[in-house]
């Protein structure tokens, strides 16, 4: 019987990716919109903004939102010690840590340090900020959900008490 139910597992998963297969060439079929290439030297860096950042960050946008993707990407860059203010995503927030040393932090005192390879998936709508080391540069590409054209609310900044509590907790864990 075991034999059996293999068997049958096996035949129903392969009709399932050989219909996934039609499926696709379909979906092939149905377009012929071009590729869209974003030259990199048309995108220019920005400084993270009074009111969103402490300390200095440069945020280099990678793509926006539109018809056919609701996410931005972009890759940011934190000097030592320089964070987000806090902050919400509607529709949540992931995060991949390319380079350096970095910290996350929630509004219940909860915070951890993450490195180059690390990847941080935020909820929506959880009260949070990310931030380099004290000691450290730290680089992450920030991937961000839109929700009816919105994708973060900012809010108070995180005090210089506040941050040093969060590389405690951190350094506790």
């Amino acid at each position: 019987m075991k034999g059996l139910t293999k068997i049958v597992a096996a035949v129903a998963f392969g009709g399932m990716v050989a219909g996934m297969g039609s499926a696709f060439a379909a979906d092939a079929e149905l377009s012929n919109a071009p590729q869209i290439i974003t030259r990199a030297e048309t995108v220019k860096s920005v400084f993270g903004a009074e009111g969103q950042f402490t300390g200095h960050v440069r945020i280099d946008p990678m793509f926006n939102a539109n018809e056919y993707s609701h996410y931005t990407v972009g890759m940011v860059t934190f000097d030592p010690k320089a964070r987000t203010y806090w902050h919400t995503h509607p529709s949540g927030q992931r995060l991949i840590v390319l380079h350096g040393h970095g910290l996350v932090g929630t509004i219940d005192g909860k915070a951890s340090f993450v490195a180059a390879g690390d990847t941080v998936e935020c909820p929506p709508n959880v009260k949070h900020f990310h931030a380099a080391a004290p000691d450290a540069g730290f680089v992450h590409y920030a991937i961000t959900n839109n929700k009816d054209g919105k994708s973060v609310t900012w809010l108070e900044e995180v005090s210089d008490e506040q941050y040093n509590n969060a590389v405690k907790a951190a350094t506790a864990e």
